[in-house]
């Protein structure tokens, strides 16, 4: 089962990003200054008091590449914070591992885009598209995890991922201002674009995390 679930998220990650429609009128330099970020952010990995998940601050930008450029851009943004987090990582990974991450977040951010897009953008558009890419991302790797280790898959998922939720959250307001900050101008971009790649130390002050 477990390399099924891989072979199947493969081919949903390489498939669903090119079922999304192009963005019309997207700033390159929007693109290239939200990848450059997520890149440097995906370096930044903060883990979770006392679990083995890591959370990575690169939702943020994600984020703001759904709302700002469309659902392709959005995963090549997500895929250069994965890739700059797989290089960061200690110690190498697994080819099979490394192919069933990229995969789960090329599937996670195409559903969060299709979701944004479908329901016509604004507020409860972007909490929708959040909301999907956390449960998809998490869900995919839980399901793993979980028949890797002959266990449970809600209660993975809790015991797992459920502690990156404050993490997540506080990574979501900021790509909100960053989308905001990005329909100024690709420059004020730059104004907070370190912030995410802070935003898990801060979460961790605020949740009295190790």
């Amino acid at each position: 089962m477990l390399s099924f679930l891989v072979a199947a998220t493969a081919v949903a990650g390489a498939v669903l990003p090119w079922l999304l429609p192009p963005r019309e009128g997207a700033d390159p330099w929007t693109s290239g200054i939200l990848l450059l970020l997520a890149a440097v952010s995906g370096l930044r990995c903060v883990k979770a008091r006392g679990k083995s998940a890591w959370f990575v601050p690169t939702d943020a930008f994600v984020l703001a590449g759904i709302v700002t450029l469309g659902g392709r851009a959005a995963c090549a943004i997500a895929l250069a914070g994965l890739l700059a987090t797989t290089a960061g990582a200690a110690g190498k990974l697994a080819v099979r591992r490394t192919v069933f991450n990229a995969a789960t977040v090329l599937v996670a951010t195409s559903t969060a885009a299709a979701v944004f897009a479908s329901l016509g953008g604004g507020i409860l558009a972007f909490l929708a598209a959040a909301t999907c890419l956390f449960l998809v991302n998490t869900g995919l790797v839980a399901a793993a995890v979980a028949l890797d280790r002959s266990r449970g898959w809600v209660a993975t998922w809790r015991a797992t991922f459920l502690p990156t939720l404050p993490h997540f959250a506080v990574a979501a307001v900021l790509g909100a201002l960053l989308a905001g900050f990005a329909a100024l101008g690709a420059a004020y971009l730059l104004v907070l674009g370190p912030l995410p790649s802070l935003s898990g130390h801060v979460t961790q002050l605020l949740t009295n995390s190790p």
